[in-house]
């Protein structure tokens, strides 16, 4: 396990990091700082498997099954890659007093560091290198510190499962303390598998997900919302076999009704109940021999939580819409549709 205690500079803040806390005349001084340890574990609290299984369970939904838990094997995951450490000032001002950067690795990792006795808020992140549209901004204080999605009107997918803790800490005079942080998922997956084989014109199809949060503050949790909603691409997942094609998207959560924040706890963190208005939605576009395009918008009141999968079965009716069984789902349909003709329902 790598122990690199090196300062750094925070390449989305661009802001040169100094031990500024009370008792230091002296930076070199090491009289002024404390040794202390920080055990970081990953915590996945998903219903990534029980959705597969009971979604896609029909000995037909072998391949796709197969095929979309692979896809997603880097996104419900608790091993962490890389790992990202930010103390502030919670006393005098929110300012960050110290970052530092981790080859982490595993699902779980303790690292000896050094800072001044202080009370701080932590704040913790893994998985942020490689994650796509996602990155670090703010920072310079713990109100600004947040995981944005790029500001756009159509974002890829996630590419990695995101994980952020934060936990106060007050650090004594005393040597020898020894802090846990608990690192949750914030980001989630919606997927829609469809059978094709009623639509014998079908000659392409486009999936994308809207209705989600585009940033995260860390310090809190709490997820913000744009004013118009961006769409997320589900890009096609590869299939080895079977009729059945699968779009995936992986983003942050949708609105919910009982607070949009990262889920913690694991008795029943997915159960929800129907909102009055629509939360979030997936949007197909079939295109048909003719040169024709079927919009198909599925539209659902129950939230998407961090940690979530959701997976909307059906198929592809002779006309290019797409038909599901799924009760949760209300289907609205497009035909001859061309961009500039919407019939979006609207969203929060």
């Amino acid at each position: 396990m790598r122990r690199d205690m090196r300062h750094i500079r925070l390449g989305s803040i661009g802001l040169a990091l100094v031990i500024t806390l009370s008792g230091c005349i002296n930076e070199d001084n090491e009289d002024c700082e404390v040794d202390f340890t920080a055990r970081y574990d990953m915590h996945l609290v998903t219903n990534e498997g029980t959705e597969l299984n009971t979604v896609l369970g029909a000995e037909a939904d072998i391949y796709a099954r197969q095929a979309l838990s692979n896809h997603l094997r880097d996104i419900f995951s608790d091993y962490g890659r890389d790992l990202r450490l930010a103390f502030y000032d919670a006393e005098a001002s929110t300012a960050l007093q110290r970052a530092d950067e981790h080859e982490m690795n595993a699902t779980s990792a303790t690292y000896a560091m050094r800072l001044s006795p202080h009370a701080y808020l932590h704040t913790a992140l893994a998985n942020v290198r490689d994650s796509g549209p996602v990155s670090v901004t703010g920072g310079s204080d713990s109100a600004t510190h947040a995981l944005s999605q790029q500001d756009a009107d159509t974002v890829p997918s996630h590419g990695t499962g995101l994980f952020t803790a934060r936990l106060p800490m007050r650090l004594a005079t005393s040597k020898g303390q020894t802090f846990d942080v608990s690192l949750y998922m914030a980001n989630c997956s919606a997927a829609l598998v469809v059978d094709t084989v009623r639509c014998a014109t079908m000659t392409g199809m486009r999936v994308a997900s809207t209705g989600f949060a585009t940033s995260m503050t860390v310090a809190d949790s709490l997820y913000h919302f744009a004013q118009k909603f961006p769409m997320v691409r589900a890009p096609r997942v590869a299939v080895d076999d079977g009729a059945e094609q699968v779009y995936c998207s992986v983003s942050f959560p949708s609105r919910d009704p009982a607070g949009t924040r990262v889920v913690t706890e694991t008795t029943a963190p997915f159960e929800a109940d129907e909102a009055e208005s629509v939360l979030w939605q997936v949007h197909a576009y079939v295109s048909l021999a003719d040169g024709t395009v079927t919009q198909t918008i599925l539209s659902l009141k129950k939230p998407l939580r961090a940690g979530q999968l959701k997976i909307i079965k059906g198929y592809v009716d002779e006309s290019g819409a797409v038909r599901t069984d799924d009760m949760e789902v209300a289907v609205s349909v497009q035909l001859e549709w061309a961009p500039g003709i919407s019939q979006e329902v609207p969203l929060g």
